[in-house]
């Protein structure tokens, strides 16, 4: 029979993953929630957010970060000079928690590509991934998926298959025409938007909701000025909004209907993939 040897620290953690019912996830934090509006980073709540990760780290929870805040930290100066903020501002509040292993990344379009999710994803066995895109190229050359932070979330979630996806804002979640939080948004649900969010820099709450509806997992958009709100949501508390997939829908869709595009599913994934990325573009 063969024999496992675990580690006291291997025990621990894995002991520690029994809280949470999350392995991997994304949490992508908006400007105007990392800035407070102003043109500064609050290094507080960075380290709020950092304890919170930091935690799930130490408990084996593979965590990736999609920060805003490069453009609005940047002021009149320019993004450049707001992103070596943004990303010196996480490693030091990581390390100041104990996770003293931090990959940063700063992605156009044409970087992904040729694998990027398994690349990204093996990188999280070893520590936290911070990650932005490159507004100052993004910018100039049209890009579709990097430029929005939010899009690059769903997009990197779904590439190094996280089971959760976290999209913190500075609103409740979405609220309805009442000003009250929607707990779960079906699917085909209308969107109402009562209040919009002040991320001004492309994102914003009907921008989340449909990242959520194209994730097929666990995608929630919440306050990230909540207490502990990263732990509740990796814990399966109910937190902010659930946005349930459409996902489902689609393929029930392609599975009744598939073979009028020319589409096998389950057999086909080129042409399947095809089709989502024309329908998408």
């Amino acid at each position: 029979m063969e024999k496992f040897n675990y580690s006291l620290q291997d025990q621990q953690k894995n002991k520690e993953q029994e809280k949470f019912v999350t392995r991997r996830m994304v949490i992508k934090i908006g400007s105007s929630t990392i800035t407070c509006g102003t043109e500064n980073l609050d290094v507080i709540f960075m380290e709020n957010i950092t304890r919170q990760v930091s935690v799930l780290f130490h408990s084996g929870v593979e965590v990736m970060i999609v920060t805003s805040g490069a453009v609005a930290s940047g002021g009149k100066k320019g993004s450049e000079f707001g992103q070596t903020k943004l990303i010196m501002g996480w490693g030091e509040t990581l390390k100041k928690h104990g996770v003293t292993e931090i990959a940063s990344y700063l992605l156009t379009d044409n970087d992904l590509v040729g694998g990027i999710g398994e690349r990204l994803k093996n990188k999280l066995k070893h520590g936290v991934s911070i990650i932005n895109g490159q507004d100052a190229v993004n910018d100039l050359v049209g890009s579709k998926i990097c430029k929005d932070n939010d899009k690059l979330a769903g997009f990197l979630a779904k590439s190094i298959g996280a089971d959760t996806l976290l999209l913190l804002t500075d609103k409740d979640g979405v609220l309805d025409k009442d000003g009250k939080t929607i707990g779960i948004l079906d699917p085909t649900a209308e969107v109402v938007i009562f209040d919009e969010s002040k991320e001004v820099f492309n994102g914003g709450i009907d921008s989340k909701v449909r990242v959520a509806r194209e994730f097929n997992g666990r995608a929630i958009i919440a306050d990230g000025r909540m207490d502990n709100a990263i732990l509740k949501v990796a814990q399966g508390k109910k937190v902010g909004t659930e946005v349930k997939s459409i996902q489902p829908l689609f393929f029930n869709f392609l599975e009744k209907f598939g073979a009028d595009f020319g589409i096998l599913v389950g057999a086909d994934q080129d042409n399947l993939a095809n089709f989502i990325c024309n329908a998408n573009c």
